[in-house]
């Protein structure tokens, strides 16, 4: 049974009564000492007060029941997520035809991630998709990376260079390795994306990860990425376990 609190007294319930105090605001000491002095019998009437209870700087049962209901109230709200704080995105390799291609869940939902982090930079979405995973002997040029899960082209035609870049920067900030392709690599224009992580991804979509990771353009010549320069190299915190 809660006891009734009351000045001269010292207890660490005094204690726990000055922490929910200092929570709604009313006790300004600069820490809970477990005294129950003038400045926690002030803080007790201004919380009588506030909550049309006699006032009377005395902490009996229904005041504490009371004052510990408002002070977990007042928790700090979490902070928001964002793109380095985001939480790996679920193993869930279910297929799905997705705008006109075969994907796994996950990948779908790390494109729609990078999707809503390219709309907050002002890049029209939703994003074209040219080819999806899953497609063992499908484009030549692609040399294998999308004959198993976590590889996708995402068609640029539409797009400004700004927002290819911007469409880069986002699908790093969502996780996957992302180079933007043209003529200058042999290729019409896209943005080739591997998904990090995945656990279904082709050996060929596994190396260019980690030429990711090495700052490289994720192509057999090994050259330097070109996008970094424009796009950054952004790892979200959870992706970083895969370098």
């Amino acid at each position: 049974m809660t006891t009734t609190l009351r000045p001269g007294m010292t207890s660490a319930s005094v204690r726990v009564l000055q922490q929910r105090l200092k929570a709604v605001g009313t006790f300004d000491y600069p820490k809970a000492t477990g005294f129950y002095g003038n400045y926690t019998r002030e803080a007790v009437s201004q919380f009588e007060r506030r909550n049309h209870l006699k006032v009377d700087g005395i902490a009996d049962p229904a005041m504490q029941a009371l004052l510990a209901k408002k002070a977990a109230a007042t928790k700090a709200p979490a902070k928001p997520t964002t793109w380095q704080t985001a939480a790996e995105p679920a193993h869930d390799y279910r297929r799905v035809n997705f705008r006109g291609v075969t994907v796994n869940v996950r990948t779908q939902q790390m494109l729609l991630r990078a999707e809503k982090y390219a709309k907050a930079m002002g890049v029209k979405v939703p994003f074209g998709l040219a080819q999806g995973s899953y497609n063992p002997g499908g484009v030549t040029q692609s040399g294998g990376t999308h004959d198993r899960g976590g590889a996708l082209d995402i068609r640029t035609r539409d797009h400004s260079p700004r927002g290819v870049v911007l469409m880069v920067k986002a699908l790093r900030q969502a996780g996957f390795a992302a180079w933007s392709r043209d003529a200058r690599d042999g290729f019409s224009p896209h943005i080739h994306a591997v998904a990090i992580g995945d656990r279904q991804l082709s050996a060929a979509a596994a190396n260019q990860v980690q030429s990711y990771f090495a700052g490289r353009n994720g192509l057999r010549n090994n050259a330097p990425d070109r996008d970094r320069a424009t796009a950054g190299r952004p790892i979200p915190n959870w992706a970083r376990r895969y370098d």
